[in-house]
């Protein structure tokens, strides 16, 4: 049996001692570390009431710690709230200034689109143009390919007549000299005869008188000789001004051919230049032809481009809408959390 003088606080000292030891605290075992003194009821009665009270001071420890706990849930909460609004409000605003930059740019891609476009309309308007010209150009060119053809056929037959013009001129020049040869043996017969018949007359003066009308015979016959002679040296001279006349007309038709073929020769030396034009027409032409293809793929690349953007925009668009649902979730998780903390705040308050 225990003996008087047995109390809790004992008891207390014994478990905590058995404890401390790392031993149960039994009712056997507290009674040998209490010196075999006291009964086992009283001992039991003892510890079941310490347990009481340590489950009492659990119960309010553990509620202040939930209290605790709730209020830093609560604080934390409102905490990740203001930074999950700040990130929020700050991933908008970053969102919203690469949207109006991704907007800006695009409209410039749209105005730099828009002067590609209108560049590749002038210069399709100019190929047209240009291809216009080229076909007048080459008709010109075949009009005086044309023209060459003929002015050369022309020069041909303006050759052929001045060969026959020179030739009729040396003829007539022949014929000239023939006649100026026929007039010159004329004049020096006549002179050789009048000569002659000076000397026969010198030589005869004496036989005048028995010969005068022989000599008077022979004078008519010479006369009529003599007028002979001159008709003929006149129609000789009228046919040398008639050859003169026409030599100096075929000269002055030589003279017009020449000056024609002059001028068909400085028509055909204008064919090389117009060739010249037109081949740089021609490369003006392809260097355009160039440029619109250029000007097109550029206009393709800015097409992609602006598509890429677009495409980009939205994504980030979407980036923001899935952070934005991402912190709400968060955000209704954390308030459901310390909603739920604080009702079993308060069911165990209650309790």
């Amino acid at each position: 049996m225990a003996k008087a003088g047995v109390y809790k606080i004992d008891v207390k000292r014994a478990r905590d001692a058995l404890i401390g030891r790392g031993e149960r605290p039994t009712v056997g075992a507290l009674r040998v570390e209490l010196g075999n003194t006291g009964s086992n009821s009283t001992i039991h009665r003892y510890l079941k009431e310490l347990e009481v009270e340590d489950q009492r001071g659990a119960l309010t420890r553990t509620e202040q710690l939930a209290e605790t706990l709730a209020e830093l849930v609560h604080s934390l909460a409102a905490e990740l709230d203001a930074e999950a609004s700040h990130i929020v409000n700050e991933v908008k605003a970053l969102a919203g200034q690469q949207l109006t930059a991704l907007r800006e740019q695009l409209a410039g891609m749209e105005v730099q689109l828009q002067a590609a476009q209108a560049q590749v309309e002038q210069l399709q308007s100019s190929l047209g143009t240009e291809t216009a010209k080229n076909k007048d150009l080459e008709q010109l060119l075949q009009e005086e390919r044309l023209q060459r053809h003929t002015a050369q056929q022309e020069v041909a037959g303006l050759k052929e007549r001045v060969r026959e013009h020179e030739q009729h001129r040396a003829d007539q020049e022949a014929a000239l000299a023939h006649a100026r040869q026929s007039l010159e043996h004329f004049r020096a017969q006549a002179q050789a005869q009048r000569e002659q018949t000076q000397r026969d007359h010198n030589v005869q003066i004496q036989h005048l008188n028995a010969e005068l009308r022989t000599l008077r015979q022979e004078g008519v016959v010479k006369q009529g000789e003599v007028t002979r002679l001159n008709m003929e040296a006149a129609v000789l001279a009228g046919d040398v001004a008639n050859a003169q006349r026409q030599l100096r007309e075929e000269q002055a038709r030589s003279r017009d051919l020449e000056m024609k073929l002059e001028t068909r020769q400085a028509e055909l030396k204008q064919i090389p230049r117009l060739e010249g034009q037109l081949e740089q027409v021609q490369q003006q032409l392809h260097a355009s032809s160039q440029k619109a293809e250029a000007l097109a793929i550029e206009n393709g690349n800015l097409v992609i481009r602006i598509t890429d953007l677009s495409r980009a925009a939205m994504e980030a668009n979407a980036k923001v809408d899935e952070l934005q649902s991402r912190l709400a979730a968060e955000i209704l998780d954390d308030s459901k959390s310390s909603s739920e903390a604080n009702r079993s705040k308060a069911t165990k308050k209650s309790k």
